[in-house]
């Protein structure tokens, strides 16, 4: 028995995983130009500042076509065996630098349209100062949060990989080794209970399993299996 999986393949893995490590390089080490949005109000007076480039938003798009490609690839497990958690990580954090890259590459273009729309001339950086803090850059920030918390639920509601996942061949199943069309709900309550065994390391290393399933793993019924 196997596991199948729709658009596999090593080159694609390899072409993919090294993209996204050597925009971490570029981003940290040769983008100087803020990306982002950046506010701290003081005594009253809020400080902005927001950048983006043409390179950060064309990255940003390729990122969006990246979870299109890999969403379209449907997992159908017959055999597997528990991934360890030094790949789950591993995953996780491929995850969290392809979506940092992807929504706020997208995000930094919304405030600088925002800004255009306020001063009549589009620039790649601005930087002002207000009276009181701005009700849409806020909403944007709670939009890019909730935007990469969705990004774990549908991809496993839509019984598919997650970017970091794909990279590294893992897979989230039930306990009898089934890959699910999961509602919604159970979905979005196994990556809450995810992220919380994120913020507790200590219980996430004392309760996993001699099989390595975490505690989230036995109290939501799946395991995240490698293939």
């Amino acid at each position: 028995m196997s596991l199948l999986l729709t658009k596999d393949g090593i080159v694609p893995r390899a072409l993919v995983g090294t993209a996204l490590v050597s925009s971490f390089v570029w981003f940290y080490w040769f983008q100087k130009n803020p990306v982002g949005f950046i506010s701290e109000t003081k005594n009253g007076v809020t400080h902005v500042v927001a950048g983006s480039s043409p390179v950060v938003v064309s990255l940003s798009i390729l990122g969006i076509f990246l979870f299109i490609f890999v969403m379209t690839g449907k997992v159908r497990v017959e055999t597997f065996r528990a991934s360890s958690l030094k790949r789950r990580f591993a995953a996780f954090i491929f995850d969290c630098w392809y979506l940092l890259l992807t929504v706020i590459g997208v995000s930094s273009l919304l405030y600088l349209l925002l800004e255009a729309r306020r001063s009549g001339t589009f620039r790649w950086r601005y930087e002002t100062e207000t009276g009181s803090p701005d009700g849409a850059d806020a909403a944007i920030v709670l939009i890019n949060l909730a935007v990469m918390f969705m990004y774990f639920v549908v991809s496993l509601a839509r019984r598919r990989q997650t970017v970091g996942q794909w990279l590294f061949r893992l897979a989230t199943v039930s306990a009898g080794g089934s890959v699910l069309y999961l509602p919604f709900s159970t979905a979005l309550w196994r990556t809450f209970t995810a992220f919380r065994g994120l913020i507790s390391p200590w219980r996430f290393l004392k309760e996993t399993d001699a099989q390595g399933r975490t505690w989230y793993d036995r109290e939501t019924g799946f395991t995240v299996i490698r293939f």
